[in-house]
Protein backbone atom coordinates (compact mmCIF):
# COMPACT_ATOMS: atom_id res chain seq x y z
CA UNK A 1 0.00 0.00 0.00
CA UNK A 2 0.87 3.31 -0.71
CA UNK A 3 0.13 6.72 -1.25
CA UNK A 4 -0.12 8.52 -4.37
CA UNK A 5 -0.19 12.50 -3.80
CA UNK A 6 -1.27 14.74 -6.93
CA UNK A 7 -1.19 18.31 -7.01
CA UNK A 8 -4.27 18.30 -9.24
CA UNK A 9 -7.77 19.06 -6.92
CA UNK A 10 -10.30 17.43 -9.51
CA UNK A 11 -11.53 18.33 -12.89
CA UNK A 12 -15.04 18.70 -12.39
CA UNK A 13 -16.73 21.55 -10.32
CA UNK A 14 -18.47 19.13 -8.21
CA UNK A 15 -14.90 16.79 -7.15
CA UNK A 16 -13.73 19.99 -5.62
CA UNK A 17 -17.15 20.91 -4.10
CA UNK A 18 -16.98 17.90 -2.10
CA UNK A 19 -12.94 17.35 -1.06
CA UNK A 20 -13.61 21.67 0.08
CA UNK A 21 -11.37 22.70 -2.30
CA UNK A 22 -10.74 24.80 -5.38
CA UNK A 23 -8.87 25.16 -8.34
CA UNK A 24 -6.43 28.04 -6.63
CA UNK A 25 -5.65 25.12 -4.21
CA UNK A 26 -2.90 23.29 -6.39
CA UNK A 27 -0.64 26.22 -5.68
CA UNK A 28 -0.48 25.15 -2.20
CA UNK A 29 0.62 21.59 -2.51
CA UNK A 30 4.03 21.24 -1.05
CA UNK A 31 2.20 22.62 2.41
CA UNK A 32 0.03 20.01 1.85
CA UNK A 33 2.00 17.57 1.60
CA UNK A 34 3.94 18.94 4.93
CA UNK A 35 0.74 18.62 6.55
CA UNK A 36 -0.17 15.39 5.54
CA UNK A 37 3.43 14.29 6.18
CA UNK A 38 3.28 15.49 9.49
CA UNK A 39 0.33 13.32 10.22
CA UNK A 40 1.82 9.94 9.75
CA UNK A 41 5.79 11.40 11.88
CA UNK A 42 3.28 12.74 14.51
CA UNK A 43 4.84 16.00 14.00
CA UNK A 44 1.25 17.86 13.05
CA UNK A 45 1.10 21.19 14.76
CA UNK A 46 -2.83 20.19 14.55
CA UNK A 47 -2.49 16.88 16.79
CA UNK A 48 -3.97 14.45 13.99
CA UNK A 49 -2.06 11.27 13.71
CA UNK A 50 -2.55 8.97 11.36
CA UNK A 51 -1.91 5.09 12.45
CA UNK A 52 -1.68 2.79 10.20
CA UNK A 53 -1.23 -0.79 11.50
CA UNK A 54 1.43 -1.24 13.48
CA UNK A 55 4.80 -1.37 11.62
CA UNK A 56 3.26 -0.31 8.12
CA UNK A 57 4.71 2.61 6.79
CA UNK A 58 2.82 3.68 4.18
CA UNK A 59 5.33 5.08 1.41
CA UNK A 60 4.39 8.44 -0.05
CA UNK A 61 5.01 9.04 -4.28
CA UNK A 62 4.50 12.44 -5.48
CA UNK A 63 2.55 12.24 -9.11
CA UNK A 64 4.13 14.62 -11.17
CA UNK A 65 5.31 16.59 -14.24
CA UNK A 66 6.70 20.17 -13.51
CA UNK A 67 6.38 21.69 -10.58
CA UNK A 68 4.80 18.48 -8.67
CA UNK A 69 8.47 16.93 -9.74
CA UNK A 70 10.73 19.88 -8.13
CA UNK A 71 8.21 19.83 -4.63
CA UNK A 72 8.89 15.73 -4.92
CA UNK A 73 12.70 16.66 -4.83
CA UNK A 74 12.41 19.05 -2.12
CA UNK A 75 10.29 17.17 -0.04
CA UNK A 76 13.00 14.40 -0.44
CA UNK A 77 9.56 11.83 -1.93
CA UNK A 78 9.34 8.79 -4.32
CA UNK A 79 7.77 10.41 -7.77
CA UNK A 80 5.62 8.25 -10.24
CA UNK A 81 5.48 10.42 -13.70
CA UNK A 82 2.47 8.89 -15.72
CA UNK A 83 2.48 11.33 -18.92
CA UNK A 84 4.07 9.81 -21.70
CA UNK A 85 2.84 12.37 -24.67
CA UNK A 86 5.91 14.85 -24.31
CA UNK A 87 8.90 12.44 -23.79
CA UNK A 88 11.41 15.19 -23.93
CA UNK A 89 9.70 17.29 -21.27
CA UNK A 90 9.28 13.76 -18.53
CA UNK A 91 13.01 13.59 -19.00
CA UNK A 92 13.90 17.26 -18.19
CA UNK A 93 11.45 17.20 -15.22
CA UNK A 94 13.36 13.54 -14.17
CA UNK A 95 16.59 14.94 -14.72
CA UNK A 96 15.53 18.02 -12.31
CA UNK A 97 13.87 15.98 -10.10
CA UNK A 98 17.37 13.88 -9.52
CA UNK A 99 19.80 16.69 -9.76
CA UNK A 100 17.34 18.75 -6.99
CA UNK A 101 16.45 15.59 -4.60
CA UNK A 102 17.32 16.65 -0.97
CA UNK A 103 17.14 12.87 0.65
CA UNK A 104 14.68 12.76 3.82
CA UNK A 105 13.11 10.25 5.93
CA UNK A 106 11.24 9.25 3.28
CA UNK A 107 13.58 8.26 1.09
CA UNK A 108 17.35 7.86 1.07
CA UNK A 109 17.36 8.86 -2.95
CA UNK A 110 15.63 10.11 -5.75
CA UNK A 111 13.11 7.13 -6.73
CA UNK A 112 11.54 7.69 -9.94
CA UNK A 113 8.36 5.36 -11.38
CA UNK A 114 7.33 5.55 -15.04
CA UNK A 115 3.51 4.62 -15.38
CA UNK A 116 1.71 4.10 -18.67
CA UNK A 117 -1.27 2.61 -20.18
CA UNK A 118 -0.39 -0.47 -22.73
CA UNK A 119 -2.74 -2.50 -24.29
CA UNK A 120 -1.34 -5.79 -25.74
CA UNK A 121 -3.40 -7.61 -28.66
CA UNK A 122 -2.41 -9.56 -31.68
CA UNK A 123 -2.12 -6.36 -34.23
CA UNK A 124 -1.59 -2.57 -33.67
CA UNK A 125 -5.14 -2.21 -34.51
CA UNK A 126 -6.49 -4.74 -31.96
CA UNK A 127 -4.48 -3.27 -29.40
CA UNK A 128 -6.03 0.36 -30.31
CA UNK A 129 -9.58 -1.28 -30.22
CA UNK A 130 -8.93 -1.99 -26.55
CA UNK A 131 -7.93 1.48 -25.28
CA UNK A 132 -10.91 3.16 -27.08
CA UNK A 133 -13.59 2.36 -24.03
CA UNK A 134 -11.18 4.34 -21.36
CA UNK A 135 -10.93 7.17 -23.40
CA UNK A 136 -14.17 7.65 -23.96
CA UNK A 137 -14.97 7.16 -20.38
CA UNK A 138 -12.44 9.81 -20.11
CA UNK A 139 -14.13 12.19 -22.77
CA UNK A 140 -17.62 11.91 -21.52
CA UNK A 141 -16.43 12.20 -18.14
CA UNK A 142 -14.76 15.92 -19.14
CA UNK A 143 -18.00 16.72 -20.65
CA UNK A 144 -20.91 15.36 -17.45
CA UNK A 145 -18.54 15.72 -14.50
CA UNK A 146 -18.83 11.28 -13.69
CA UNK A 147 -17.15 8.74 -15.13
CA UNK A 148 -19.24 5.88 -16.38
CA UNK A 149 -18.55 2.56 -16.00
CA UNK A 150 -16.52 1.44 -18.88
CA UNK A 151 -18.26 0.08 -21.67
CA UNK A 152 -16.97 -3.37 -23.70
CA UNK A 153 -14.30 -2.77 -26.30
CA UNK A 154 -16.47 -2.23 -29.98
CA UNK A 155 -19.38 -0.67 -27.96
CA UNK A 156 -19.02 2.77 -26.95
CA UNK A 157 -22.26 5.00 -27.23
CA UNK A 158 -22.74 8.95 -26.66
Amino acid sequence: IDMGLGRSVGFTDGVRRALGRDKGDAEDFAAQIDELLGWFEGTSPTGVHARPPEGLTVPPFVLAMGEGADIAARAGLPMVVGDLRDRDRMRRGVDRYREQFRPSAWADEPYVVVSGTVAVADTPGQARRLLIPEAWSMAYSRRHGTFPPLPPAGRVES
